[in-house]
């Protein structure tokens, strides 16, 4: 048996023996040290262990008596994180109520993701630096506008195959990081890097962005850390904001980068937010989601069942039913590929089969990929991306 790493400067993977786990090994491109770990299999919600988007106040502590918190499903508890039983303590004891809308206009607009509406932050020129020498380029920006707004404080992963590139001469591919409940952003971390590579390796640019409303241990996490992070991820529209600046960082700062080539891609909730992109912005190329989820009706009985949750995430209903992919199914903006493995635990393929069975009702350009067997993360890596690559390789 091997193990795959990745190098946490360079993101150069490798695989190593077995019994190499729980020992420390050299990078042979860049020279830092790399722990040998079986990876943590990523799923739609487990999110990366990452920075905080921005410093939060912690939740006020309770001085009443401690009382038994309302019955929670295992799906619930997912949902908050394990300090989910004070959270829901301090919410009957206290009447805890996080504002969901900072903003009136954005509260009361009907047209949730009018994206003109949210201001296009300023880019930093990217610093590319070398990663082995045929291997790719990368550079790292974080925008430190300090969360004056949705996708101030965003993180941007530009990649570029090595060697010099002609203006508009490279296909791009926008990627978001996995690993959220739909209800939270995520930061960018070495466990994104194994979704990139592949691409940069075929030739292609990347942009892999950060989502708004990121927490470090969702876990553990109070209920101002919960609230504030529905609160950002509501005010980024659920990510396009953060998706729209990568778009807008690609073509304004990356002269490579062919504008009539850029696709969308994504895996789990990344997929999720691939697919709303496609439904919101017209100048994308294509879409390739792997295992993404497309019905929320789950996700709302869930919330029914419990409804101390909307005090936690006020106005969640209608948040989710407009970023819902399927509530825009009609307003599909390009060619997609999906991808899903029959095995899937944790996204039922089913949920693709009537996602692609609407979109086909509607006339779009669909390509419907499954494998017989697999779970819900390698079959990606394995031959979601390649065969997403193959397929993006013969747009003109």
């Amino acid at each position: 048996m091997a193990i795959d790493i990745t190098c946490p400067e360079c993101f150069q993977t490798y695989r190593v023996k077995d019994d190499l786990e729980g020992r420390r090994v050299r990078c042979q491109e860049c020279g830092a040290g790399i722990d040998v770990e079986v990876e943590e299999v990523i799923e739609e919600l487990a999110p990366l262990p990452t920075k905080k988007v921005r410093p939060r106040k912690k939740a006020a502590q309770s001085k009443s008596p401690k009382r038994a918190a309302a019955p929670m499903s295992q799906s619930t508890k997912i949902l908050l994180g394990s300090g989910a039983t004070a959270l829901l303590v301090m919410a009957v004891i206290g009447g805890l109520v996080f504002m969901a809308w900072k903003s009136d206009d954005f509260g009361g607009n009907e047209d949730l993701y009018n994206l003109a509406a949210v201001t296009i932050p300023e880019f930093p020129d990217p610093e590319l630096k070398m990663v082995g020498e045929d291997a790719f380029q990368i550079a790292k920006v974080q925008l430190k506008n300090n969360w004056g707004g949705p996708g101030t404080a965003m993180q941007l992963w530009l990649y570029l195959p090595v060697g010099e590139h002609a203006d508009k001469s490279l296909p791009c591919v926008l990627v978001a990081p996995a690993g959220t409940n739909l209800l939270r952003g995520s930061n960018l971390g070495e466990g994104s890097a194994p979704e990139h590579i592949p691409y940069v390796k075929a030739g292609f640019a990347v942009v892999a962005y950060s989502l708004d409303g990121n927490i470090d241990d969702p876990e553990n996490a109070d209920g101002s850390d919960i609230g504030d992070a529905y609160d950002e991820f509501v005010l980024a529209r659920a990510g396009l904001v953060n998706a729209r600046n990568a778009l807008e960082f690609a073509l304004t700062k990356v002269p490579a980068i062919d504008p009539r080539r850029i696709f969308t891609a994504g895996h789990s909730s990344a997929g999720t937010l691939a697919l709303l992109f496609a439904e919101h912005e017209p100048r994308l190329c294509g879409c390739a989601a792997y295992a993404p989820g497309s019905d929320f009706t789950e996700l709302q009985v869930e919330l029914d069942k419990n409804p101390l949750l909307r005090l936690v995430f006020p106005h969640v209903k209608r948040f989710l039913t407009r970023s819902c992919p399927q509530t825009h199914v009609a307003d599909f903006q390009c060619p997609l590929f999906l991808f899903h493995a029959e095995g899937d635990q944790v996204v039922r393929i089913s949920e693709s089969r009537q996602f692609v069975s609407l979109l086909e009702a509607q006339g779009k350009n669909v390509t419907f990929e499954t494998i017989p067997e697999g779970d819900h993360y390698f079959p990606m890596l394995d031959q979601g991306i390649p065969q997403a690559i193959e397929w993006m390789e013969n747009f003109e």
